[in-house]
């Protein structure tokens, strides 16, 4: 008696069949590439947005998420109100990655393909502000609570909005 040396045709189909099932199930859930830096893109805007909240309470200060839709990039802020709340001015965090020392992120250059922010809109302002309380205020006026507002990133035919709700200042994400 010769010991087998081989696999059976029945084998080798079966292992074939079992491995094709697992691709099946595995490809759809992974997504395509420009899905995934659409959603990268929308988690770093998520987390820079609730650390300006966060920073905004810790410190007792107000700061400010300044959003520019024609550069494709963002600024998270100090916000300083002079003048008896007529002057508002903007100083852009510390952040030793960033550009010059600056919490700026440019969204083109960040590693997220070719990720857009098609609009911010606060109350008619690309400017998300919080007070002292992390609660989302006007970046015009830091003593009226805002109603909120919505960042809308689009990267080939996708699109997330990053919705943030008055008052508490929720972050949501959906797909419009």
């Amino acid at each position: 008696m010769r010991a087998r040396g081989g696999y059976t045709l029945i084998e080798l189909i079966i292992t074939i069949v079992i491995l094709a099932i697992a691709a099946a199930v595995m490809i759809p859930s992974m997504g395509g590439g420009a899905e995934l830096r659409l959603r990268a893109a929308a988690r770093t805007v998520i987390s820079d947005i609730t650390f300006a909240q966060a920073d905004a309470a810790a410190f007792q200060d107000t700061r400010a998420v300044q959003f520019d839709t024609a550069a494709n990039r963002y600024t998270v802020s100090e916000m300083r109100v002079t003048g008896n709340g007529t002057n508002v001015q903007f100083e852009p965090l510390y952040f030793a990655r960033g550009p010059n020392d600056r919490f700026v992120v440019d969204i083109g250059s960040a590693g997220f393909g070719s990720t857009v922010i098609a609009s911010a809109d606060f109350d008619g302002d690309e400017t998300l502000a919080f007070d002292e309380l992390g609660t989302p205020v006007l970046s015009s006026d830091p003593t009226t609570t805002s109603d909120g507002g919505k960042v809308t990133l689009t990267l080939a035919d996708a699109t997330l909005e990053v919705n943030i709700a008055p008052y508490t200042g929720r972050v949501s994400v959906t797909k419009p």
